[in-house]
């Protein structure tokens, strides 16, 4: 069995957030940035994630505390 490790950056120069995708069909995500916390559709994690059917995470860290995560 071949399975790879797949990391995402998305963002850009306020914030990012880092999707990794596992073996076994497992995501998690490190420091979410959104513009607006207060619409999930502003948020690129979400589409990203929504986009390739992702129902669950396994885990989500929150490396330091910010105002856009």
């Amino acid at each position: 069995m071949n399975e790879v490790l797949e990391v995402h950056i998305i963002g850009g120069p306020i914030g990012e957030s880092i999707v990794v995708h596992l073996p076994g069909d497992h995501w998690g995500v490190v420091d979410n940035y959104t513009p607006k916390l207060d619409d999930p559709e502003s948020n690129p994690t979400f589409r990203f994630l929504k986009e390739r059917n992702v129902q669950r995470l396994k885990f989500v860290c929150l490396t330091h505390p910010h105002q856009d995560h």
